[in-house]
């Protein structure tokens, strides 16, 4: 079992970004980094940054490196700009509950997807991002905008560094999208200084709203990785942005979890009470991912060396359990619920096998969806 604290990820902290162009290929990738690829022609501006322009604002995002993309066009149908990286040795992860797990700050409404495969690319499951969010809420129509200035509405405040340290997004118009700290205010003019220079000037077309910090968006990405045939895999921390605008993309964390609970469950048969097994029986998460077959879905279940042998497994609910499939963001149920344990829930290899009328497809992402949970026990403590 990998160490469950250790981030497998090279350069996490992003001191290095390398530029390319789609479509990626990993055989022969070995920059020990993260690569910002680019598939069709969209227009993007890459830079790292800590945030920490001021010394007086929010903290939520200073001090901490992150990627920042300022897409400035993007036909989202058919182009795209992802961050990825190739994780080699990638047998260490074989047969393991992994976790991908990333912050993202974005433009109010917008979409990306987040993933890891050891092959062919997927689509992902789809996260949105939120805009500025915290604290008075200003809103309005510019009046004009220069290369790194924006005049705001008449009706602004009169006083002077009013906005200082809060930030602004472009919501409508001219520069769609982007986010930046406005580090200087004046009241008299109504022009708002901000702390890196447009890359689309904003006009009298553009509305903004002015708000405390870009809110972050916490894509985490849960799922069981089958036998693994290559030596690498790849990790997209971010990837089909929907719209143009700013994107912040910070430290990426991928690491071995569990996926078992977190201590036993107690179970008493009602009839007897007699039947308690609080140290041999264990509850599978409900709205977890887990890697496919073509038949089932696999999620990994961490048993304790005892219960590897032959396990056994009952729900603890018989209906309503059903499995999501996740494509491009949208969910679409099951064509049944589980509800024979003897032919929907098998095992191999410690691994809990969900079979409820799907025909499946390989390196799919799936969801299981229960009101309660599903068990897991050993037949043989019950002699």
């Amino acid at each position: 079992m990998l160490d469950t604290h250790a981030n497998l990820l090279r350069n996490s902290a992003y001191q290095h970004l390398y530029l390319g162009s789609g479509p990626w290929t990993t055989t022969g990738y070995t920059a020990p980094a993260w690569r910002m690829e680019r598939t069709g022609t969209p227009t993007v501006t890459a830079r790292m940054r800590t945030l920490d322009a001021s010394s007086n604002t929010d903290k939520r995002l200073r001090g901490r490196r992150c990627i920042h993309l300022d897409v400035t066009a993007i036909d989202a149908a058919t182009q795209d700009v992802a961050i990825r990286q190739r994780v080699d040795d990638a047998y260490k992860i074989s047969e393991n509950n992994m976790r991908l797990t990333v912050p993202v700050y974005g433009p109010g409404g917008a979409t990306f997807t987040t993933w890891f495969t050891r092959g062919t690319m997927n689509a992902g499951p789809t996260f949105t991002t939120r805009g500025v969010e915290g604290g008075t809420i200003v809103t309005g129509d510019a009046q004009a905008g220069a290369a790194a200035t924006i005049t705001l509405a008449a009706g602004a405040s009169a006083s002077d560094d009013a906005y200082n340290g809060r930030w602004i997004e472009i919501t409508d118009g001219t520069g769609l999208g982007q986010m930046r700290l406005i580090q200087d205010y004046d009241g008299a003019t109504k022009v708002a200084t901000v702390d890196l220079a447009w890359a689309v000037q904003p006009d009298a077309t553009s509305g903004y709203k002015i708000a405390n910090a870009p809110a972050p968006t916490m894509a985490t990405l849960d799922e069981f990785t089958s036998a693994l045939t290559l030596d690498y895999c790849t990790v997209q921390s971010f990837g089909k942005p929907s719209q143009t605008g700013t994107f912040m993309i910070g430290p990426a964390d991928f690491q071995a979890v569990p996926i078992g609970a977190d201590r036993p469950m107690q179970f008493c048969d009602p009839a007897t009470e007699a039947l308690r097994l609080a140290d041999r029986y264990f509850l599978v998460r409900s709205g977890l991912r887990g890697r496919s077959s073509t038949t089932s879905l696999f999620l990994g279940v961490q048993f304790p060396e005892t219960m590897r042998a032959v396990p056994t497994y009952v729900p603890l609910v018989t209906s309503d359990i059903t499995l999501l499939l996740d494509t491009a963001g949208t969910l679409v149920p099951s064509t049944a619920p589980i509800t024979n344990v003897a032919t929907d829930i098998t095992e191999d290899s410690a691994r809990l096998a969900l079979q409820n009328g799907w025909t499946l497809v390989n390196n799919s992402h799936y969801t299981i969806k229960t009101p309660a949970a599903i068990g897991v026990f050993n037949a043989d403590y019950f002699a």
